[in-house]
């Protein structure tokens, strides 16, 4: 059986809802999603930027010499497309070829990727990959050759890179110290302490990063020390995910009293 390589022009469209051509005799089979090396995946993370790939089979496209048109189109959980891939003008030489996700050895083969790297604003849900062929008249546009779509649904989540136990602060004289826990930590680089002296002001880094110890099954004990001078301050915990999103979470209020006996505290924390 005859193979050969082909090359995929991807088009930039997005924000716009897309038609599904009318075709009843579905000849695109095994659509699926995979990871950039091949692998089939049934979850995808957009917090962590997971890459959805789509890998499919064509069979019985036409015998002989078909020319046709493939377009890809994985769209999100709202019904949008986020990438439209189109291959233009493919000779099929028999009644059976399959596509093989590329990159492929021997040369010879089939190669076509089409990718869509999550982003941590995409919504979460289920996104659908949808492969169709055209006649290669059409230019992906046009003409759809009778029976030739089909498509699959993928599962998008958005792990929360930490999930928070607690978040305290107390004080003695003029120290505070900043005490938190951690129930799970997914893809977590770590922490900042953040400072300001207005619950609505400006909050500062205070401190470097502080490593992330916790896991997504175990959480961790965290904690650090600031010396202030006496006055009312706010702190806030901002946890950094291995994508480099962050995270801020709800302050806590101390009154310091700058007093050689513990002072008060007055701590809040809102999950």
């Amino acid at each position: 059986m005859r193979k050969f390589l082909i090359a995929a022009v991807v088009l930039a469209m997005t924000g716009t809802a897309w038609a599904q051509p009318t075709c009843n005799d579905m000849h695109v089979v095994g659509v699926e999603a995979v990871d950039p090396t091949g692998t089939a995946q049934g979850v995808f993370d957009k917090l962590i930027g997971d890459t959805i790939c789509a890998q499919f089979d064509l069979i019985e496209i036409g015998v002989g010499g078909a020319v046709v048109d493939i377009l890809v189109v994985i769209s999100d959980s709202e019904g949008t497309p986020v990438e439209i891939c189109c291959l233009d003008d493919i000779a099929l030489p028999g009644v059976y070829v399959p596509f093989v996700f590329g990159p492929v050895v021997p040369p010879a083969d089939i190669a076509f990727t089409c990718c869509y790297t999550l982003q941590p604003d995409d919504p979460v849900g289920n996104y659908t990959i949808t492969v169709t062929v055209f006649d290669a008249a059409g230019s992906c546009a046009t003409a759809c050759v009778p029976g030739s779509w089909n498509q699959a649904e993928v599962e998008v989540t958005g792990v929360v890179p930490v999930e928070l136990s607690s978040f305290d602060a107390a004080v003695e004289r003029n120290s505070v110290t900043i005490k938190w826990t951690t129930a799970s930590e997914n893809e977590n680089l770590g922490f900042y302490i953040l400072r300001a002296t207005d619950l609505d002001g400006d909050y500062d880094r205070i401190s470097d990063m502080i490593g992330a110890e916790g896991t997504p099954s175990v959480g961790a004990e965290y904690a650090f020390t600031d010396e202030v001078t006496p006055g009312v301050y706010y702190y806030r915990l901002e946890d950094v995910a291995s994508d480099g999103s962050t995270t801020l979470h709800e302050p806590a209020r101390v009154v310091v009293s700058g007093s050689n006996s513990w002072g008060a505290i007055k701590s809040e924390f809102d999950e």
